[in-house]
């Protein structure tokens, strides 16, 4: 997704908002030939962009390692510090 995209995800997504579905739907129809547009992906690039933007320790950690092993440490840990360590940590043990 295009610089940005994430943060006007954000700014657009209220509770109770349909924004993510509609923007799913319409990212599918406007780039049928790219994957990964599903509503699950992008209330986690949402997620994703908050998480990071409160630690810059935490974004540039995070810029290390793949997604896939990014979402798990966001999900099942709260506190920064230890986010770091483990996406530090999975950065070495690959």
């Amino acid at each position: 997704m295009p610089k940005g995209s994430t943060k006007t995800i954000n700014k657009n997504s209220s509770w109770g908002n349909k924004f993510i579905d509609e923007l799913a739907i319409e990212l599918k129809l406007t780039f049928p030939n790219i994957k990964g547009f599903f509503v699950r992906n992008l209330k986690n690039m949402k997620k994703y962009y908050i998480e990071c933007s409160k630690s810059e320790k935490v974004q540039k950690s995070s810029a290390q390692i793949l997604w896939s092993h990014n979402m798990p440490i966001l999900d099942k840990i709260e506190d920064n510090i230890q986010r770091v360590w483990y996406m530090e940590q999975t950065l070495i043990n690959g």
